[in-house]
């Protein structure tokens, strides 16, 4: 035996092989009957022994499975190393540490592989550049398959990343069941050893790094392993409440990525969500401890002959007041929860504004309407902000002030920079200007009615030199639904080349012409590299909002300031 001070780590036993191709990672956890089924499971490959080696790292030293390492006779290459209990991410990282072969799998403990998974894995490698990862079926002979047939997730998983033409992202990666080359792992910073005992979600931040360095993520649904599910009831709970600890730091790291979790999202977008949210805070902790003691008396084993689903009903809901308790552990993540929550983002949309309007009233305002409704805005405490701002906020990076709102004006006609302008300026708010580029500095017609003049190329090189933002309505105003994808893209791309080409200023916003969408339309916009875009959907916008669909409410020339303030409110 040799001790390796320096690593923190001891090597206590190996079979050691030259050059083998394929190295299995298995980090486990004083589950020593667990890990013998994975060891067998590894015997049956039908991947030549000869070319395997297995390294197994145990966090925190177990006699049992020691002895088990040291007796076991295998056709592979096998070598296990004993750390300090310092969690499934830093067992994992030194197996990449001490692993010889070419490409690395990764399994979990409790993960029991079918025959040809290394071949399936290999085979699925076509290219350089790319993580392979495998789906899970329940063991049929797990001991506690009710818990696991009533929380588990396994299948919707499974049946997300075989959809046919679906790219797998990086919430889909399980690292209990991956392989990738150690060169790939180590470009992309290997697992974040701060996740270590918060239970979890390291697999999904090192695939955010792995995709940020080119790596593709590639899902093999044949590359199946059968997972033997042995955690009673209580050992969910306990579970439960480190994996809230986990999405709470994964939280902190990445603020935009809030939104992934569909419980943070039903948490924190109704009332109902944020008022129970608030109330398991307040829950004492003495009722959490008292609970798991229950569970663990008479919850293990289940198997109940009746009462199936009152009992499914009941561990449900004991697994997600468990999880909410630890998101609220620490305050960091129901503040950030709630300051996102809370507020809503109403845009407002004018079109022209004129000193004296007898035209259209959904196409032209008067200026007095006009100032009287930037004169209530200013009274109720609204604070206009960008785009920009709004994209910001919705990534986590931006904080709005307490009565955000976003103002904008459609087409860009030339009476916004003597006559808007001005009263914009002296009330200090300021507006985007969706600007219809191939009509700049030429007159377009609605519907019979008199012609209208949208501004010239200089007045929107001074609007935007002013602080205005100008932004993309469309090359021609044509209808995005009723024109084939080449006129759409042309549509788009062209807008922002011209507009950026007078203002000098990058265009990433776009408002749809008329109004109107399509899914196929949102993804060209997206696709056009917009990085939001406006419809004309009433509502204000929370920050569960897809930002290529915003809300955006129109304020017509008979809005009273009571109606405006619905508007704010609605």
């Amino acid at each position: 035996m040799t001790e390796t001070e320096d690593k923190g780590f001891q090597q206590v036993g190996a079979r050691v092989r030259t050059s083998p191709l394929v190295s299995v990672i298995i980090p486990t956890h004083q589950r020593p009957q667990a890990l013998a089924r994975v060891l067998e499971g590894l015997r049956c490959q039908t991947f030549p022994a000869s070319d395997l080696e297995v390294v197994v790292v145990l966090d925190g030293p177990c006699r049992e499975t020691q002895a088990l390492l040291e007796s076991g006779a295998f056709p592979f290459a096998l070598r296990w190393f004993v750390e300090p209990a310092r969690g499934a991410p830093a067992a994992r990282n030194l197996g990449v540490a001490q692993a010889r072969g070419e490409v690395l799998l990764f399994l979990d403990d409790d993960i029991i592989p079918v025959p040809e998974l290394i071949d399936l894995h290999l085979r699925a490698r076509d290219r350089e550049g790319v993580v392979v990862f495998g789906g899970f079926k329940p063991a049929p002979n797990s001991p506690e398959r009710f818990v696991q047939e009533t929380v588990d997730w396994s299948h919707v998983h499974y049946e997300r990343c075989s959809a046919p033409g679906y790219n797998p992202t990086h919430s889909d990666l399980p690292d209990g069941n991956m392989s990738a080359t150690k060169g790939d792992l180590i470009r992309a910073g290997l697992w974040d050893e701060t996740f270590s005992g918060v239970g979890g979600d390291d697999d999904r931040e090192l695939a955010l790094r792995l995709l940020k360095h080119g790596i593709a993520l590639k899902f093999d649904k044949q590359a199946i392993g059968y997972h033997y599910y042995a955690k009673s009831w209580s050992d969910l709970l306990y579970d439960q409440r480190h994996i809230g600890c986990a999405h709470q730091y994964y939280m902190t790291l990445h603020p935009r990525l809030v939104r992934e979790y569909e419980l943070l999202r039903a948490l924190a977008g109704t009332w109902w969500g944020r008022a129970a949210f608030r109330a398991i805070e307040c829950i004492p902790e003495v009722f959490f401890q008292a609970s798991m003691g229950s569970v663990r008396r008479w919850g293990k084993g289940l198997n109940p002959k009746f009462g199936k689903a009152i009992l499914r009903f009941l561990v449900r809901r004991s697994k997600t007041l468990f999880y909410i308790r630890g998101l609220t552990d620490t305050p960091r993540t129901a503040d950030l929860l709630f300051r996102q929550s809370r507020i809503r983002v109403p845009i407002l949309g004018y079109h022209h504004v004129v000193r004296d309007a007898t035209g259209d009233p959904e196409l032209m305002m008067d200026l007095a309407h006009f100032e009287r409704q930037m004169r209530t805005l200013v009274f109720l405490g609204f604070k206009t902000v960008s785009l920009r701002d709004l994209c910001g906020w919705l990534d986590g990076r931006v904080t709005l002030p307490p009565k955000p709102v976003v103002l904008t004006f459609d087409d860009g006609y030339e009476g916004f920079l003597p006559i808007v302008a001005p009263v914009l300026e002296r009330y200090n708010l300021t507006a985007t200007i969706f600007l219809i580029a191939g009509k700049v500095g030429r007159e377009i017609q609605w519907n019979g009615q008199p012609p209208l003049r949208i501004m010239s190329a200089d007045e929107a090189a001074k609007l935007a030199r002013m602080g205005f933002d100008i932004q993309s309505h469309g090359l021609t105003h044509l209808d995005s639904r009723q024109i084939d994808a080449a006129t759409l893209r042309s549509e788009l791309l062209e807008s922002k080349r011209l507009i950026e080409q007078v203002t000098g200023k990058p265009v990433r916003f776009f408002a749809y012409p008329h109004g109107r969408w399509s899914r196929e339309v949102r993804d060209a916009v997206e696709q056009a590299g917009f990085a939001a875009a406006c419809t004309s959907r009433r509502g204000r916008n929370g920050f569960n909002q897809d930002r290529h669909l915003l809300n955006r409410s129109f304020i017509l020339r008979d809005c009273e300031p009571w109606r405006l303030v619905r508007e704010l409110y609605r």
